[in-house]
This record gives structure tokens, sequence and C-alpha cells, in this order.
């Protein structure tokens, strides 16, 4: 069983999990010619793959969108992850 609570959750009148503010850092990098090409990649295979559940027929259990099966195993180009 799984019981899914937000941050306003209390218990006994206090946080279910305290946790700190959460803190953005926005670094703009370039990639270098491989990485561009590489993320370009997995972009447009993304994109097909969104557009095909896009287009695939609705039954009684819809497709659900995920992130990309090759998400998961990604490599940058030169074999570092």
């Amino acid at each position: 069983m799984l019981l899914r609570r937000t941050k306003a959750t209390l218990i006994d009148g206090a946080p279910v999990v305290d946790l700190p503010e959460r803190r953005v850092t926005l670094r703009r990098i370039a990639f270098s010619p491989p990485e561009r090409a590489f993320y370009e990649r997995v972009q447009q295979e993304s994109a097909r793959e969104l557009k095909a559940r896009a287009r695939a027929p609705r039954g009684p259990h819809p497709a659900r969108l995920t992130r990309p099966s090759s998400d998961a195993r990604l490599k940058w180009p030169g074999g570092a992850e």
C-alpha cells in the first residue's frame, strides 16, 4: 500500500516531513558538437514516441505517457555517462 501525502499534510499538528526550502540553480552551458547531436537525437526520439502514443487507440487502459525508456540509459558520445 502506498500513501501519498503533500508537503502541507500534518499529523498531530506537525508536518509529515520537514523539508528545507527548495533552491534552484540554473546554469547555461554550451554543448560540444557531439553533445548537441546526442541531445537533438534524444529530443527527436522522444517527440516521435509522444506523437505515436497520442495516435494510439484509447481503451479502458490508455497508454500512459512516461519519459522514454531510453532516458534511463542515456550515454554521452565517447562512452561517458
